[in-house]
């Protein structure tokens, strides 16, 4: 409910558009249909919203965006309450929850997320867009060298990463001409690490920051 608080104050009209279009055609498994449904939850769970005349949220969905851009505080206080209300269910302790790594192309289950992000790149063609932005060893953003591209990549690809921000916004990504002998250089170094039991990611020396100029970043970095 924080992030719908979020984005209905300052997410840009593009991306309300998108969220939208999604919903119109996703209307059971897209963001916005779940929302739906807590705040459905939350219409029938506590006397709050028949208070303030807000109706069901999906019949009058305009009141309840007036509400919780007019009263954000009191809009998530009223979620908390309502949390604090839902019974908790303790799991027995045999019991693991895990998380399904499922490939959306074809429906091919992978034991964990490496092994379905390999199975998408070589079986769908799919790559992270971290990986088109991997020009060598050394992030241009931030000017730190990281000594081989597989760390450069794990890094710009940690959620929330503002480097990769940053290339998206100002820099061209690369070709598959360009990035697949890299990705094949790669490819070769991990196997060489791995035949001697070390991590894909190891490199002997420390990540370091390096001088230089980065005024082409820095404006959507730290402004």
């Amino acid at each position: 409910m924080r992030y719908l608080c979020r984005f209905l104050r300052a997410a840009p009209l593009p991306l309300k558009v998108m969220v939208s279009l999604d919903y119109q055609h996703n209307a059971d498994t897209s963001w916005l249909a779940c929302v739906m449904q807590d705040l459905d939850a939350l219409w029938n769970g506590i006397s709050f919203a028949q208070d303030h005349d807000l109706g069901p949220p999906a019949d009058n969905f305009q009141k309840w965006h007036d509400f919780i851009l007019k009263f954000p505080t009191t809009f998530c206080k009223f979620v908390n309450l309502y949390v604090e209300a839902m019974p908790y269910v303790h799991l027995p302790q045999a019991v693991v929850v895990c998380e399904r790594c499922e490939c959306y192309i074809c429906g091919k289950e992978c034991a964990s997320k490496a092994v379905l992000d390999g199975h998408m790149s070589k079986t769908h063609s799919k790559i992270s867009c971290a990986r088109l932005f991997a020009f060598g060893t050394r992030c241009l953003a931030c000017l730190t060298e990281y000594g081989s591209r597989p760390r450069l990549i794990r890094h710009l690809g940690r959620k929330g990463c503002k480097c990769l921000i940053a290339f998206i916004a100002n820099v061209i990504p690369m070709t598959p001409e360009e990035y697949k002998p890299l990705d094949q250089e790669d490819l070769i170094r991990i196997k060489e690490l791995r035949s001697v039991g070390r991590p894909k990611h190891y490199h002997p020396s420390a990540v370091v920051r390096v001088p230089g100029p980065y005024e082409l970043f820095a404006a959507c970095l730290w402004k």
